[in-house]
């Protein structure tokens, strides 16, 4: 009589997900959504926020540009010509729509890339699950908070009143408003980004906690420490 040895193995179930479903992810925050970025990756998905994000980025952008009006002195030791020729070289990247959004693009996208590669790197060392492209859908969600705070630029540059920029060639030195925009819209922007920013701190650490499947311990040391990573230069301003 021969014995029979039943082995079992546990499959987890593949949960489908649409580009809506991503898309809407930073504000329903499912933890099943979570769990099929990482499972099941979509790159498209990622590529298709990416492209909307800096579309409204770079929107944002435009309409704070069109406010700024600049004019560049040389102090005497540049010619009135090379002066004209930089404002108008000026004027086109600060005004230009294709080249501001392709600036929007290339920011949006060395922003997810470094997220993704911290992310990945720390959930690794924390015996985490899934892999760069996990991480790269995850830092892909930041796209819908860009969408957000580019159509909140985009009322601050609606309202905000024109700002002169002054720019002295020979010294580098910035007059007019101190060289930004207005004190109180200033301060908006700030608001904006740190809006974003906490934004982004929830969603890596149910991103963590549901699609990396970490304890609560290691998500949070995962989120805070890519939080300081990605405002390092914030801190070094402050200081």
């Amino acid at each position: 009589m021969g014995v029979g040895f039943e082995i079992s193995e546990e499959f987890e179930e593949e949960i489908p997900y649409s580009l809506t479903d991503y898309l809407l992810q930073p504000m329903k925050l499912a933890s099943s959504v979570f769990r099929a970025l990482v499972i099941r990756p979509k790159l498209k998905y990622w590529l298709v926020a990416l492209l909307m994000g800096s579309a409204f980025t770079g929107l944002g952008m435009w309409m704070v540009f069109q406010k700024i009006e600049i004019n560049l002195v040389g102090g005497g030791n540049i010619p009135e010509e090379a002066l004209e020729a930089a404002k108008e070289m000026m004027n086109v990247f600060m005004k230009n729509p294709a080249i501001i959004y392709l600036e929007a693009l290339l920011s949006e996208l060395f922003i997810q890339l470094v997220t993704a590669v911290v992310l990945f790197v720390l959930v690794k060392l924390m015996s985490g699950e899934g892999g760069f492209s996990s991480s790269l859908m995850v830092a892909g969600l930041k796209n819908i908070p860009s969408i957000l705070s580019g159509l909140l630029m985009a009322y601050i540059g609606y309202i905000m009143p024109p700002v002169r920029w002054e720019i002295d060639l020979s010294t580098g030195n910035v007059g007019g408003f101190g060289g930004g925009m207005p004190q109180g819209l200033e301060v908006q922007q700030q608001a904006i980004n740190l809006l974003v920013s906490l934004w982004m701190v929830v969603i890596v650490y149910l991103a963590c906690r549901y699609g990396f499947k970490m304890n609560k311990g290691r998500s949070l040391l995962i989120t805070v420490i890519l939080w300081v990573v990605l405002n390092f230069t914030v801190f070094l301003s402050l200081l």
